[in-house]
């Protein structure tokens, strides 16, 4: 594993740590892993889609 891979691993745990915590390990790859779509960035759309950003 190179140091750019481990630091982007340690950035990552640091900024979701702690949404690990709440929601566990398990759902927290799963946000990882997952691809999201936001048709419209209107009212309700964006604070949608900055709690999707914030989440990882």
């Amino acid at each position: 594993m190179g140091i750019a891979l481990v630091e982007r691993i340690d950035n990552y745990d640091q900024r979701f740590g702690g949404i690990g915590r709440l929601y566990g390990q398990v759902t927290l790859q799963r946000l990882r892993q997952a691809h999201i779509c936001v048709i419209g960035i209107g009212g309700v759309g964006s604070w949608a889609v900055e709690a999707l950003a914030r989440s990882g």
